[in-house]
């Protein structure tokens, strides 16, 4: 997986296209939100889709031996789209990773 794109402005709804494949299974996005003075409510959708996906958030960075905090999770289980709602997210920054479900092509 390469490097996660930075979702430039999370105070504007952004839409971000993409294709996992057996090749690439895996898509990760940032928000950074560690100007903010306090925090702030999220919604984080996955819509469009044509299989099972799986959505992640995590909050960075990593603690001591490598382990990452994960925040949100959730499988559409053949949806046509996946949705996350998070009331407060405080500053810092977040990492979502949408994944291919097991045994799911592309």
């Amino acid at each position: 997986m390469s490097s996660p794109q930075l979702i430039q402005n999370p105070l504007i709804p952004s839409t971000l296209s993409g294709s996992l494949d057996a090749n690439a299974p895996r898509n990760a996005f940032q928000i950074d939100l560690r100007t903010f003075q306090s925090a702030a409510a999220a919604n984080i959708s996955l819509t469009g889709l044509s299989g099972d996906a799986n959505l992640q958030v995590f909050r960075e960075p990593a603690v001591a031996g490598g382990q990452r905090t994960q925040i949100g999770a959730s499988s559409n289980q053949g949806k046509l789209s996946e949705s996350l709602l998070f009331d407060t997210l405080n500053p810092g920054i977040y990492t979502i990773e949408v994944s291919l479900a097991d045994q799911v092509p592309n």
